[in-house]
């Protein structure tokens, strides 16, 4: 891991959302609470990964950019040592957790007042350890193969598909279908979609697979 630049001086925030009214108003609000510390923009992930060096003092970041997930940064991020808050309307448990899973300092939704985030983003850059996450309801239980076969749902895909994609017997993606809807509260497939999806898992199922890493 690189070590993150102590002395801000020279070091820049850069945060990186594809609506310019937030992220101007964002950037005009950091400037008149930090006016000695200087802020960077980037629209996109492309942008983004130009700008973000080991001397970024923070990064903030929105989770649905033009050009992908804004946790397609995380990974970067973390092995340079720089800490990360995520910003966006889509606050779902699952997206949450997979936020938190992340490696960020902390998740914000967009109608959250730019004052309170300041302010918050204060006790992060002042605490190392500092975390700053909205409660949400637990999220179910699910094994890593479960996972894989809500995606196939997700995705539309019958259980001949899924279990030809997944490289498992149809029965087998049967009976992982059936707990499935145990443990999400369904009567059926489109019941457990809906619910799914009123979950985030439709955004966050990626983010939340073993092993998976994002950069």
């Amino acid at each position: 891991m690189v070590r993150r630049e102590e002395d801000p001086r020279g070091a820049a925030a850069l945060v990186v959302d594809d609506h310019p009214l937030f992220r101007l108003g964002f950037v005009a609000a950091w400037r008149l609470a930090r006016p000695r510390e200087p802020i960077v923009e980037a629209s996109d992930l492309e942008g983004a990964r130009r700008l973000l060096t080991p001397r970024t003092r923070l990064m903030v970041v929105d989770l649905l950019l033009p050009d992908g997930f804004g946790l397609d940064l995380a990974a970067t991020a973390v092995r340079l040592g720089v800490p990360f808050v995520v910003l966006s309307t889509a606050d779902a448990s699952a997206i949450v957790e997979a936020v938190r899973r992340s490696g960020a300092a902390g998740f914000f939704s967009k109608e959250t007042d730019p004052h309170r985030i300041l302010l918050e983003i204060d006790r992060i850059l002042c605490d190392p350890n500092e975390r700053c996450f909205p409660a949400r309801s637990p999220l179910p239980a699910l094994t890593p193969r479960e996972r894989d076969v809500l995606g196939g749902l997700l995705a539309g895909l019958g259980n001949r598909e899924i279990a030809e994609l997944l490289g498992l017997g149809t029965e087998t993606v049967k009976s992982h279908t059936a707990m499935l809807f145990v443990r999400l509260g369904a009567s059926d497939r489109f019941e457990a979609v809906r619910i799914a999806r009123d979950l985030g898992y439709d955004l966050a199922l990626p983010y939340l697979q073993e092993g998976h890493v994002g950069g």
